[in-house]
């Protein structure tokens, strides 16, 4: 459980990196 939710939260932080780089 702890570590699907660390997978998240890397995903969620890449996926917002991803939109600030891409605009």
């Amino acid at each position: 459980a702890i570590i699907q939710a660390y997978v998240f939260c890397l995903l969620v932080q890449i996926y917002l990196t991803d939109t600030i780089f891409l605009h």
